[in-house]
């Protein structure tokens, strides 16, 4: 679904991953002196929820979650 579109410089954690070291990877080199915002398609998805609860579990001070997602970001976004 990422590779369908994204917002901005997002990069694609998949809260679920198949590889542990490659996802505590991801989230070691996210930049710790930028807000976080972690988001999934829309909707009731508990990924982005686990995932922003992982981040701020290696220390990350300022991680959000924004529960519209890419559904609520293309809908509001249609002219960019």
């Amino acid at each position: 679904m990422f590779s369908a579109g994204h917002i901005g410089a997002a990069i694609n954690i998949d809260a679920y991953p198949d590889e542990m070291n490659e996802y505590f990877r991801l989230i070691t080199q996210l930049p710790r002196d930028k807000i976080i915002i972690v988001y999934c398609d829309g909707g009731n998805c508990e990924a982005s929820h686990k995932l922003a609860k992982d981040i701020m579990s290696f220390g990350y001070p300022k991680v959000f979650v924004y529960t519209g997602g890419w559904d609520e970001w293309t809908k509001k976004n249609k002219n960019l």
